[in-house]
């Protein structure tokens, strides 16, 4: 009698099939966040919440940064398989912006961003894990 594949091994396809494109997701929101920062800082603030911002360098340069990261987590995940650059980023961005929320008054922004950012760098882990579980077993 011939046996099917193995719950352990269907979870670990379906992680493989979707951990690609959540890859991509996040990297093409970075970079449109990166875009937005860089190109149009200004209104970038306004539209997170700042009723006044200071020089255009800080937006500027977490753009710049955003969009190093977009091209850094694509090019780690389909030239090495890992996530190791996003899960630390979407953490550090996590605890950064939502602790940064409990010290004072804050745009709406810095919360949603910090909760949001949480939840991509989980559900990379979690199905990167369940990718190579059957690695390994």
């Amino acid at each position: 009698m011939a046996e099917g594949p193995s719950p352990l091994s269907e979870r670990a396809e379906f992680a493989r099939k979707l951990l690609r494109p959540i890859i991509v997701l996040i990297a093409v929101h970075s970079f449109l966040v990166g875009l937005m920062l860089t190109f149009a800082p200004e209104w970038s603030s306004r539209f997170a919440g700042w009723a006044v911002i200071g020089p255009d360098f800080f937006p500027r340069q977490g753009g710049v940064f955003h969009l190093i990261l977009a091209v850094a987590y694509v090019y780690e995940h389909f030239r090495h398989g890992g996530v190791f650059l996003l899960v630390l980023a979407k953490t550090t961005a996590m605890i950064f912006l939502v602790s940064s929320s409990c010290t004072g008054e804050v745009p709406w922004a810095i919360p949603f961003s910090g909760v949001t950012d949480g939840m991509m760098g989980f559900v990379v882990l979690v199905l990167y894990r369940l990718a190579t579980s059957s690695r390994r077993a």
